[in-house]
């Protein structure tokens, strides 16, 4: 898995406000945003360092994604919007693990109460 010593002097609420900053910057995008930040910023490498964190030793554990569900919620639509490739991507096992978990998201989203991050009894009646 990638490495995250960069999260050091990183706090929780600066990558959360560029997670929101990158996502808004993707949704009003005309053209011009996407070039910026595909070329320029390298978003594939800050999507690839944020799977490294969210999708990585996380994935599987007691409560995830519910303790981080709005960064990992972000972080979903920013890879459904980019749509990165695994030739994109410097780590290939970490490429495949976040695929593996965004199936949670596919087929499982509807069981989830997004307001408040709990699973929803009236939906789980099968």
């Amino acid at each position: 898995m990638g490495s995250t010593q960069w999260l050091d002097s990183y706090s929780a609420d600066d990558l959360l406000s560029d997670l929101w900053t990158l996502y808004l910057m993707l949704l009003e995008n005309s053209g011009k945003n996407a070039v910026v930040l595909m070329q320029w910023s390298h978003l594939a490498s800050f999507l690839e360092m944020c799977c490294g964190i969210y999708f990585g030793p996380l994935v599987g554990r007691e409560g995830w994604p519910r303790e981080n569900l709005e960064e990992v919620s972000l972080l979903v639509w920013m890879l459904s919007i980019v749509d990165p490739q695994e030739e994109d991507v410097r780590d290939t096992e970490l490429f495949w693990a976040t695929k593996a978990a965004l199936r949670a998201f596919v087929f499982g989203a509807f069981k989830v109460n997004i307001v408040n991050g709990t699973f929803d009894p009236i939906l789980m009646v099968v």
